[in-house]
């Protein structure tokens, strides 16, 4: 059965951002709660409205959340020992932050009116993949002007692999490839950029962008992440750009950093990106206040797994 819109308008508005005011006006939580409930009606979604709670010493504080059925993710299914692919457990990492998906729903609605592309849905209704699709129409609004929406464009003739969109910002044609870096998650228990690899991987970017531009058009990597890039992702990035000149820019939007703030991270040459600080929207406040507390098991960071029990007393001991 699916939600009605004054139930999901009633987790919407449980949001407080770090400054402990609501985090979505009554006017956006009413146009979100009524697009999630369209859109999950037309998609057949799901949606298992489930508050995330954020446990802390001054109280419990719930956030909008829904059930996302993905085992990577379930730290009650990972043993003592066991690596624990993506052991951390949040909005938009083990479930569904209800904000985005309320975001995502009235991009599609805006930007892509006429239907739901087939494979932007299959991704949308995969419990693997749906949260991969929410930060793709996501994206949409971190762009000013956005016209002439295509998606999963195939820019190199005779290729099996696609490009996730392609539009126009400000008149200028973007063709845009999408990463969830969802696995960098881990990092937070791990160590700030342990999950992260060295060096970082940029190879899923290849085989997607030509090297001739069409009409001028800009090819841009826009990769979402847990964790904000530091100098090391900096000169990686910078070097992958060096060698692979048909794509443009890398553009990082990091959701949760040290300082608290949202953090955007641009790499390409300096023509570039002065072109792309124009046409990108600023962070919304949600983006900048958007607080909970995520939860993983203890871990042995060094050898990458979790606890075992004669460990976990020692760990405990220097939280």
């Amino acid at each position: 059965m699916v939600p009605t819109a004054d139930l999901i308008a009633k987790h919407l508005a449980l949001a407080v951002g770090q400054d402990r005011k609501p985090l979505l006006s009554d006017a956006q939580v009413t146009e979100r709660a009524q697009a999630i409930e369209e859109e999950i009606t037309l998609t057949g979604f799901p949606l298992v409205l489930t508050p995330w709670t954020s446990v802390m010493t001054t109280g419990a504080y719930p956030y909008p959340a829904y059930k996302i059925d993905d085992p990577r993710y379930n730290l009650d299914k990972i043993g003592p020992g066991d690596p624990g692919q993506f052991a951390i457990n949040g909005p938009a990492i083990s479930c569904g932050d209800l904000i985005k998906l309320g975001r995502a729903c009235l991009n599609r609605q805006l930007f892509l009116p006429d239907r739901w592309p087939k494979a932007l849905r299959d991704q949308f209704l995969d419990q693997q993949s749906h949260l991969d699709a929410v930060e793709e129409l996501c994206w949409y609004t971190r762009w000013r002007g956005v016209r002439n929406v295509l998606t999963k464009v195939r820019l190199i003739s005779g290729s099996d692999k696609d490009v996730d969109q392609g539009f126009t910002s400000c008149l200028v044609p973007i063709f845009a490839e999408i990463k969830n870096r969802r696995r960098e998650s881990v990092g937070v228990a791990d160590g700030w950029h342990t999950s992260r690899g060295t060096p970082y991987g940029f190879d899923d970017l290849l085989g997607k962008f030509p090297n001739a531009r069409t009409g001028g058009a800009l090819h841009v990597a826009c990769i979402s992440t847990h964790l904000e890039p530091d100098q090391a992702v900096r000169t990686q990035a910078e070097a992958f750009l060096a060698q692979h000149p048909e794509i443009d820019a890398i553009i990082i939007w990091s959701a949760h950093s040290r300082d608290g703030r949202e953090n955007v991270a641009m790499y390409g040459a300096p023509q570039i990106r002065s072109q792309l600080e124009i046409l990108m929207a600023p962070p919304e406040r949600e983006d900048i206040q958007r607080w909970f507390v995520v939860r993983h098991l203890g871990r042995n960071s060094v050898e990458g797994r979790v606890l075992l029990p004669s460990e976990i007393a020692d760990w405990a001991r220097h939280q």
